[in-house]
């Protein structure tokens, strides 16, 4: 993930270049695993933090779906661990463990 001002001119296919090389270097054949992937260089991040008032005075809500047997989320609103990107990757790790403990 990059954070870009909004005042650089970026050249979205050089990032979507550099984001390829650095996958392959750190997971040699990712390619093959993926089934659908998309490139979105201009999106808009919305930055939030869960508080009281915006998400209630409950923990995180966790990755796993209760209501749908199987069914794992991650993304920086799930996890109780950092911010933004971080709360990203740490969901990311838990659910994929929770995937596993569950196949």
């Amino acid at each position: 993930m990059r954070y870009n001002d909004n005042e650089t001119a970026r050249d979205g296919k050089a990032d979507e270049d550099e984001l390829t090389r650095l996958l392959d270097l750190l997971e040699p054949g990712w390619e093959r695993e993926v089934v659908a992937m998309r490139f979105s260089p201009n999106v808009l991040v919305a930055h939030d933090s869960r508080t009281i008032r915006h998400h209630g005075a409950g923990p995180a809500p966790g990755t796993i779906v209760p209501e749908v047997r199987g069914l794992y989320v991650a993304g920086d609103w799930v996890s109780a661990e950092g911010r933004l990107a971080d709360a990203g990757m740490a969901s990311a790790k838990q659910a994929a463990l929770e995937v596993m403990r569950y196949v």
